[in-house]
């Protein structure tokens, strides 16, 4: 079994067999490895909150392992918004306008 997480390159492979977990460092060249940033699960307002919403999205973010059956390896794609933050001007409201969803 291969395990990862959307924060950092990093993998872990589980033998069921052996019960042994082995970590494997990827080190990627078009992105950071790992989020940086120190994130708080609650804030004082909404304000802080959207912050902190972008500032975590503005960050890489690793995708799911996918495997490729004709070249029998995994993949993963890894994403980051670097401008989102400058990008909003009403917070939340210019990523889900109301008039959208109604």
């Amino acid at each position: 079994m291969v395990f990862g997480s959307s924060v950092s390159s990093t993998l872990y492979f589980f033998d069921p067999q052996t019960r042994q977990l082995a970590k494997k460092e990827c080190n990627v060249s078009l992105t950071a490895n790992e989020k940086k940033g120190v994130y708080r699960l609650e804030t004082e307002n909404e304000t802080v909150f959207q912050r902190s919403y972008v500032a975590l999205w503005e960050e890489v973010t690793f995708g799911p392992l996918l495997w490729d059956a004709e070249t029998e390896r995994y993949f993963r794609f890894t994403m980051s918004c670097p401008m989102l933050g400058s990008t909003l001007q009403d917070g939340f409201q210019d990523l889900f306008p109301l008039q959208s969803i109604l």
